[in-house]
């Protein structure tokens, strides 16, 4: 809440030094209680686990099939899963590097073209 004199000050234009508190939200940590996985659940994350895929990346293919309501998880589903997120953020990389360095040539052919002009 805002005290009187902050809210006075706020309407009527006038700056004060009034500082509001924030608070910074905390990531949860990707470790759920045990409980949370299913013994099928963790057949498939030490399989996962064992091809060199992260703990986070497991933890997000298998809540990915909870969320959606599959029963059947299995370490090649899940596999397959995060190598097709990881090669879409592989593609976002690259789509951002040709967006930049296409609005860098704007940039430039516009300097360009503004000195030619002078």
């Amino acid at each position: 809440k805002l005290s009187k004199a902050t809210n006075d000050s706020v309407y009527s234009g006038k700056k004060t030094s009034f500082s509001p508190k924030v608070k910074v939200k905390q990531e949860k940590p990707m470790n759920p209680p045990q409980d949370e996985f299913s013994y099928q659940d963790r057949q498939a994350m030490n399989s996962l686990r064992e091809m060199g895929f992260t703990n986070r990346e497991i933890e997000q293919a298998i809540r990915n099939f909870h969320s959606n309501n599959t029963n059947e998880i299995d370490a090649d589903t899940c596999m397959m899963w995060i190598i097709g997120q990881r090669e879409e953020q592989e593609e976002a990389k690259k789509m951002d590097a040709a967006r930049a360095h296409s609005e860098l040539l704007q940039h430039e052919a516009a300097e360009a073209c503004q000195k030619a002009t002078q």
